[in-house]
């Protein structure tokens, strides 16, 4: 009994750019049931407008980091199981690389090139192509880095703890306390070296 008020349901969902995404909702209540289907697919997005992904392999290149950051350049050896015949693929500006129509079966996925700036997957990745869908595999970069170390010198008596502030272009990204308890002294690790997508290496200063 909802007393004559309409409702709306809202929900998020991931969507595979060039993919159809289906939807299938069943509504039940004690006078009747009902069933609706709808599709989605977007003609634009990622490049690969609505054709036919079906029995492909299909590459997603991102920055660990932040997934929405997409990679290209990156360059990937796959292969066929069953015959060991192989053949390579590029990801383009979207970070995506998609295959031409395989014949159904497992293929392994190896990262022969990485994006610039960026450390190399020795991972060997195993999808499974089929008549009626694509084989997805997404894929992360994890971003070269650097670390900053800092050390304070008093120039006569020692005073009290000082807080050290790490500075990237500018912009504060973490900050230390520093005492004797510490020798006065520490390092900032795990720092990207690039900003993402350039070339530009990324200027850190300690304040």
């Amino acid at each position: 009994n909802i007393d004559g008020k309409q409702y709306m349901l809202k929900y998020k969902t991931t969507y595979k750019s060039g993919l159809k995404l289906k939807n299938n909702v069943i509504l039940d209540s004690s006078e009747e049931d009902k069933e609706k289907t709808y599709t989605f697919s977007d003609a634009t997005s990622g490049g690969q407008g609505s054709g036919d992904l079906t029995s492909k392999i299909k590459i997603v290149k991102i920055d660990k980091d932040n997934e929405e950051i997409k990679l290209k350049n990156a360059k990937f050896k796959i292969t066929r199981k069953e015959t060991g015949k192989s053949f390579e693929l590029t990801t383009n500006a979207n970070g995506e690389a998609v295959s031409m129509q395989l014949i159904p079966g497992e293929y392994t996925i190896k990262e022969l090139e990485s994006p610039t700036h960026y450390l190399l997957d020795n991972t060997e990745y195993t999808v499974t192509v089929t008549s009626d869908k694509v084989a997805i595999q997404t894929i992360k970069n994890e971003p070269e880095k650097t670390s900053i170390s800092v050390k304070k010198q008093w120039v006569g008596k020692e005073g009290s703890a000082i807080i050290a502030v790490l500075k990237a272009d500018g912009v504060e990204v973490a900050r230390k306390e520093l005492s004797s308890a510490n020798g006065w002294k520490h390092t900032f690790e795990n720092l990207r070296k690039y900003k993402a997508g350039t070339d530009k290496e990324i200027v850190y200063k300690v304040e």
